[in-house]
C-alpha cells in the first residue's frame, strides 16, 4: 500500500469501520479543522470531514457521501442511499463508487481516494483533498 501526500490512509472490514491514520498527525482521528471525526452506525460508515477535505456522511448499508472544501468544491455534491452506490466526479473533486452492502470511493487528484468492501468501508486517503488526513497545505 502506498500513500502520497500528508494524507492518512484507512483500513475498515466487518459490520463497522477501522480507521488507521499515518502521517503527521500520527493515529490521531479526532481533530477540529484538517482532522476528521468518524462515526460508526449500522453495517455501513458515517464519515464527517471538514476543512480542505471531503465531508462524508453515511448511514445504513450504504454511505451518502457529501464533499465541501477544496477537495470536492471543484466537483457536485454526492448524496447516495441504499446497499449500493455507485458515483462518478471528474477533475479536482473525489469520484466515489459503491457496491454491497459497504461503500467503494475512489479519488483522483486533489480529491480524497476511498476505497471499500462488505459491509465496512476502508478509505485511503491521497493528495492534499483528503478528508481523513491531518495536512498542511500553506
Amino acid at each position: 500500500m502506498k500513500r502520497r501526500g500528508h494524507g492518512s490512509s484507512m483500513k475498515g472490514r466487518g459490520h463497522g469501520s477501522s480507521m488507521k491514520g499515518r502521517g503527521h498527525g500520527g493515529s490521531s482521528m479526532k481533530r477540529r479543522g484538517h482532522g476528521s471525526s468518524m462515526k460508526r452506525r449500522g453495517h455501513g460508515s458515517s464519515m464527517k470531514g471538514r476543512g480542505h477535505g471531503s465531508s462524508m456522511k453515511g448511514r445504513g448499508h450504504g454511505s451518502s457521501m457529501k464533499g465541501r472544501g477544496h477537495g470536492s468544491r471543484h466537483g457536485s455534491s454526492l448524496k447516495g442511499r441504499g446497499h449500493g452506490i455507485s458515483m462518478k466526479r471528474r477533475g479536482h473533486g473525489s469520484s466515489m463508487k459503491g457496491i454491497g452492502h459497504g461503500s467503494s470511493m475512489k479519488g483522483r487528484g486533489h480529491g480524497s481516494s476511498m476505497k471499500g468492501r462488505g459491509h465496512g468501508s476502508s478509505m485511503k486517503g491521497r493528495g492534499h483533498g483528503s478528508s481523513m488526513k491531518e495536512e498542511r497545505t500553506w
